[in-house]
Order: structure tokens, then C-alpha cells, then sequence
């Protein structure tokens, strides 16, 4: 090892809530009254950047709402999303969209016109949960 290498060195990783449990909390607010009020524009929360491919908003959403019992399904592009997630929120990353909780899908999805191919979960067999993916809720 070199003398001005750190043994603790690690590749920067972009913060989540400054204030993690209040902000959460808000956040948890803001998307109860947005689900109360659909239509209803409400404020993201005070997130300052986010990973790569989450926006600002999509990745608040995740800090209010995933943890180590949340399973999460990410596009194989999203690597920089997915060792946020498990940071910030230890939630576990699942490579069977039918075994996650929540999924982060590609806006190019959307152009896709077969629903069965448009939501990997749609094409699923489990009879007690069903997909909802639509093309309008990814854009």
C-alpha cells in the first residue's frame, strides 16, 4: 500500500436526506397528500442530488419508503442507483421483478405497446399479486 493511499478510501457516494428522519418524514407527507389528491403537485423534499438514473424526486421517494424489508428491482443500467439504495436504505436489490416490492422502470419502456413486455412483472404467474405498469406512469 502506498503511503497516501487510505485503507478506508471508497468512491464517493452522493448523500441522502441531510436531516434523514425528519426529512423522511416530510417526504412521507408530501406522498400521502399526493396519493390523497391525484393531479395535485406537491414538493419532491429537500434532496440535493441523486444517482444516476434516479431523479431527485424518484430517489426522495425511495429514502421515504424502502428499507431492509422493501425489495427492489433496478434495470441492469442502474448500477449507480442500485449501491445508493443499498447504502442509504439497505433495502435488498432483486434480480426477479416479481419478487420486488418496488421497481425502478426505464422511461423507454413506455414506448413499448405490448403490456406483457413492457412490465417483466405483468408476465408473471403469481396469482396473488398483480403488475401495474402503464406506459403513462413512466413517463
Amino acid at each position: 500500500m502506498s503511503p497516501t493511499a487510505s485503507p478506508l478510501s471508497a468512491p464517493a457516494m452522493a448523500p441522502g436526506f441531510e436531516n434523514p428522519v425528519f426529512d423522511s418524514q416530510d417526504m412521507f407527507r408530501h406522498l400521502l397528500e399526493a396519493m390523497s389528491y391525484p393531479g395535485r403537485i406537491v414538493d419532491a423534499g429537500t434532496l440535493a442530488t441523486a444517482p444516476a438514473p434516479l431523479s431527485r424526486a424518484a430517489a426522495a421517494v425511495f429514502l421515504a419508503l424502502a428499507d431492509y424489508e422493501t425489495p427492489v428491482w433496478l434495470d441492469a443500467t442502474a448500477q449507480p442507483a442500485r449501491d445508493w439504495l443499498r447504502f442509504h436504505c439497505g433495502c435488498p436489490v432483486v434480480a426477479d421483478p416479481a419478487a420486488a416490492r418496488f421497481a425502478l422502470v426505464p422511461a423507454s419502456w413506455a414506448k413499448r405497446t405490448s403490456r406483457s413486455t413492457a412490465c417483466p412483472a405483468a408476465s408473471g404467474t403469481s396469482g396473488a399479486r398483480t403488475a401495474s405498469c402503464s406506459p403513462a406512469a413512466s413517463t
